[in-house]
């Protein structure tokens, strides 16, 4: 049986992304078909590239750069040579459970990465700085999703509820370490 498709996602270039039980793809739309364009049935083909198996979300950042999610990992996609390289960006959780994963991930207006996780909240800043907000009872009371509206708050999701955080400007962190 075909894999099932879990998330399509569509970069600035015109690039589909896709997401299934059976791993990441890239679609080109505007690349040359190698295969039949339909099968014996006369079901649509998607010429589709093969990734890898690994499974998560997609994400573009203002940069146009492609963020793949997945379980604990955070890469920035690269096209290099008609191959797809994943660069794993290092995150420093402190006192990091053996098993975590990140559940969303938004870039915010000031440049600002925020990376939600089972553990808390991770805010990268654009120098690569991070600032880890840890929660009470991570294993029960989730946080689930982050948006950043257009007054610049954080908006996080939790089991429990929601919270509205107003997170201090690049210039009140100048001086942190």
């Amino acid at each position: 049986a075909p894999p099932g498709i879990e998330n399509i996602f569509e970069s600035s270039n015109g690039i589909y992304w896709i997401v299934t039980t059976g791993g990441l793809y890239r679609y080109n739309p505007g690349a040359a078909p190698t295969k039949p364009q339909t099968s014996n049935s006369g079901r649509l083909i998607l010429n589709a590239e093969f990734i890898s198996d690994v499974r998560g979300f997609l994400y573009e950042d203002n940069q146009r750069r492609t963020w793949f999610i997945a379980d604990h990992s955070l890469n920035v996609l690269e096209e290099k040579d008609g191959r797809v390289l994943f660069h794993q960006v290092d995150l420093n959780v402190p006192g990091q459970p053996a098993v975590w994963g990140i559940t969303d991930f938004q870039q915010a207006r000031d440049g600002s990465f925020w990376i939600v996780t089972t553990y808390g909240i991770m805010r990268r800043l654009p120098d690569g700085r991070e600032i880890f907000y840890s929660v009470k009872n991570y294993r029960t009371d989730l946080l689930w999703s982050v948006l950043e509206d257009n007054a610049e708050r954080i908006w996080l999701t939790r089991s429990s509820g929601t919270y509205v955080l107003k997170p201090e400007t690049l210039a009140e962190l100048a001086n942190l370490g």
